[in-house]
């Protein structure tokens, strides 16, 4: 599989999870001239609604590509063994590759407005209120019925953004979430019997948590606003 490839599956895998805001996607990517690797970014924006509007809320995505990655893809199992083991590669195993892909929720306050710091207990109600509802759709690396750790991924808790004025004044500028999920590539072989679960559905069921998160990232957003009059 190949670099352009991942990216076209991915926006595929977009598109069919039905996002409102593809049209907006702008993507950056570069190149490390030292090391090779590709790092992709791009941000998905959720529709404003009239209670949160305060808010600019966005899916900051991105992930890096290295160099080993392209290097492995650029050839079969069969014939990387070989390279690395001679005639006897052949009769070695590997494990799959897979990808780290991060993903942030944002929801930030625009400059031009003003938002007093949540109270500590108003703001650890809102923290657990919504952990809790974000469970079920963010990555968590969930263990197998035998033990065995079958998905990679982790999530933080909310974290706040803040910023002082001249009269040191704490106001709230943004609210951050970050995750990361572990995508499993399909390997390349020359043997038909030998296949890899295609990358279709992980990445459509990633994309569709993504959406389904930003919806109640956004709806929490009401009871951080509770009380205050930005």
């Amino acid at each position: 599989m190949e670099y352009q490839e991942f990216i076209n599956l991915w926006l595929e895998a977009l598109g069919q999870a039905r996002f409102p805001s593809l049209h907006l996607l702008r993507p950056s990517e570069t190149i490390d001239t030292r090391s090779m690797d590709h790092t992709y970014k791009n941000y998905l924006w959720w529709p404003e609604t009239p209670e949160t509007k305060t808010f600019h809320v966005t899916a900051e995505i991105s992930w890096v590509w290295d160099s080993l990655l392209s290097a492995r893809f650029a050839t079969t199992e069969e014939d990387m063994l070989m390279q690395i083991y001679g005639d006897f590669g052949i009769h070695e195993d590997t494990e799959p590759p897979w990808l780290r892909i991060d993903m942030a929720l944002h929801a930030t306050i625009s400059l031009d407005k003003r938002f007093p710091l949540p109270l500590l207990e108003n703001w650890q109600r809102w923290a657990r209120k919504v952990s809790l509802e974000l469970e079920p759709f963010l990555p968590s690396g969930n263990d197998s019925e035998d033990g065995d750790q079958d998905t990679l991924g982790w999530h933080g808790n909310p974290e706040a953004v803040i910023t002082f004025d001249a009269q040191d004044q704490t106001f709230l500028q943004a609210v951050i979430l970050r995750s990361w999920q572990g995508i499993n590539l399909p390997r390349q072989w020359d043997d038909p019997d030998k296949a890899d679960p295609d990358l279709d559905e992980q990445l459509y069921q990633f994309a569709t948590n993504i959406k389904q998160a930003l919806g109640i990232w956004q709806n929490s957003l009401v009871h951080l606003l509770e009380g205050h009059e930005p």
